[in-house]
Order: structure tokens, then sequence, then C-alpha cells
């Protein structure tokens, strides 16, 4: 397959997850591949995996707005799950943006954009977009 095809191909992938969050986030990532940071994770935590899902029910009956909270502790995944859901519609919505914001600018600056940060290294179509530590975008927009 040459480069292009490949690319193609990735397009393709890519865009079949435009109404499946959950699903492009199994895709996107290497969710047990040895030698990554995920090699020892199957995929999202069950409540990860839930509340995309909901996300891709609202998607699928034309809603692009919604509205999601999470309360909880510390460290479960709440960084994660917004990391997978911004660069979910950078990839899958031709011409979206996606502003993420925390509870005060520290948090922003030393919690949340480095987790968004670590998922976009991990990005199977990463080479699409450009990261600066405040924001991702499309390399060509062409």
């Amino acid at each position: 397959m040459r480069a292009t095809d490949a690319e193609a191909e990735l397009t393709a992938q890519i865009g079949r997850y435009a109404h499946d969050p959950l699903g492009f986030v199994n895709f996107a990532f290497p969710w047990g591949e040895p030698g990554t940071a995920l090699e020892k994770r199957k995929g999202p935590q069950q409540w990860q995996a839930d509340e995309l899902g909901e996300l891709g029910i609202a998607l699928s009956t034309g809603n692009r707005k919604t509205r999601r909270a999470v309360a909880s502790g510390k460290g479960i995944g709440k960084s994660a799950l917004v990391s997978w859901v911004g660069l979910y519609g950078l990839c899958t919505f031709p011409n979206t943006k996606v502003l993420i914001t925390a509870g005060t600018e520290p948090q922003l600056r030393t919690k949340l954009m480095p987790e968004v940060a670590k998922w976009f290294r991990m990005l199977i179509c990463a080479h699409w977009f450009a990261n600066t530590s405040t924001s991702i975008y499309v390399n060509d927009p062409s």
C-alpha cells in the first residue's frame, strides 16, 4: 500500500467514527500494544466507555450540543476523558473548534493540557495536526 493509499484508508477509518466516540477511542490509541504506555490497558474504564457511549447516542440523534458532568475524586481519568473527546472532535468533524477549560488557570496549565498532550502523542493520526502548549491545529487545512 502506497503512503497516499494508507493515508486515504486512515482518513476513511477515522471518518467511520463520526458518531461513535467510543469506537474512535478504541481505534485511535495503541491499547494493549507492547512497548507503549497502554500496553497493560485494554481500553477505557467502564465509566469512561459509558460516557463516550452516551455522547455517541446524542450525536447520532443530531444533538451536536451536549453537556455532561462527572463528579469524583482525583485520579480516576476525567482529564483523559476530556482529552479523548476533544481529539475525537478534531479528528472526526472537519473545521471543528474544541474549547477546553478547567476550574483554574493553573489546573488547565499543569494538569489538563499536559494530559491532552500525552494522548495527542499516542493518537494514530497525530501527524494531521500541530500541537503547542496551548492549542492543536490542522497542519494542512486543504
